[in-house]
């Protein structure tokens, strides 16, 4: 099959990434043409209240407000720790703070901006954002045990029937499983229709999403344990970073400017 390159407009330029001490591997993930992609880990934010109050001075007051609205401890950290990756990528790619930005969100919570696509995802202690001149689709899932006969249950109600055939065949029923739901889930969220689009309307096939004549090239990832599929309109080869501690962004934050990215910036 040859997969088509819907990339006019995409971002041509590269940034440079977060400054995380010092540490190379993690920051923002980025290539010509490519959806600019970054990870934070919500473990410390899980912990440390006082960082959470700090870094949630440097977002929009949307986000703030969703941030409030949340009960639980671990929600909330998520919901932070999506805000700084949503932050990070508006930084790098288009120059702009995320409470600074226009973002605004549709009735079923994506996030939108003109002239941008943007994918928020997060699960277990995880949260990410992807960022594209192109459509784009960002999923995240924690694996959890399911026994097989759940899972072969799962796929039958959610997936297409290729997709569940593929399920059922695999070596690793699970490995299979947790890589077309998240596969699945990316696509969906490209399109913006979520879990409104018909099972059988796509379907999952090697490193891209079929949905009629079109083809969308996917790639999954497994980072820490989770399956991280990206979806987009054109070819996905760069690697993903390593996901960004907030305590290292502790020092750069500032209720003005947000979190301090050392980038080029895109034009």
């Amino acid at each position: 099959m040859t997969v088509q390159n819907n990339t006019d407009g995409s971002i041509e330029k590269r940034a440079g990434s977060i400054s995380c001490n010092g540490a190379s591997d993690r920051g923002i993930m980025q290539k010509p043409g490519e959806p600019v992609i970054c990870l934070v880990d919500a473990a410390p934010l899980l912990h440390d209240p006082e960082l959470s109050v700090r870094l949630t001075a440097g977002i929009s007051e949307a986000r703030r407000a969703k941030y409030n609205a949340l009960s639980a401890p671990k929600d909330r950290a998520l919901s932070l720790a999506a805000s700084l990756a949503l932050d990070c990528v508006l930084h790098t790619a288009a120059g702009m703070r995320e409470k600074d930005s226009a973002v605004t969100y549709s009735q079923l919570g994506a996030p939108t901006l003109s002239g941008k696509y943007i994918s928020l995802s997060h699960s277990g202690m995880l949260a990410g954002a992807a960022l594209s001149t192109a459509p784009c689709g960002l999923d995240i899932e924690q694996p959890r045990y399911l026994p097989h006969k759940r899972m072969l249950a799962l796929s039958e109600r959610f997936f297409s029937e290729n997709d569940a055939e593929t399920v059922r065949t695999a070596d690793s029923i699970a490995d299979a499983f947790f890589r077309i739901w998240t596969c699945r889930e990316a696509f969906m969220k490209l399109t913006g229709n979520g879990f409104s689009m018909p099972c059988d309307s796509f379907c999952i096939d090697g490193n891209a999403a079929v949905s009629g004549e079109k083809i969308y090239p996917i790639r999954t990832y497994i980072k820490r344990g989770y399956y991280i599929s990206v979806c987009s309109t054109s070819t996905l080869t760069a690697q993903l970073p390593e996901p960004i501690d907030p305590r290292t962004l502790g020092r750069f934050c500032r209720a003005s400017t947000g979190i301090s990215v050392h980038s080029d910036g895109l034009n």
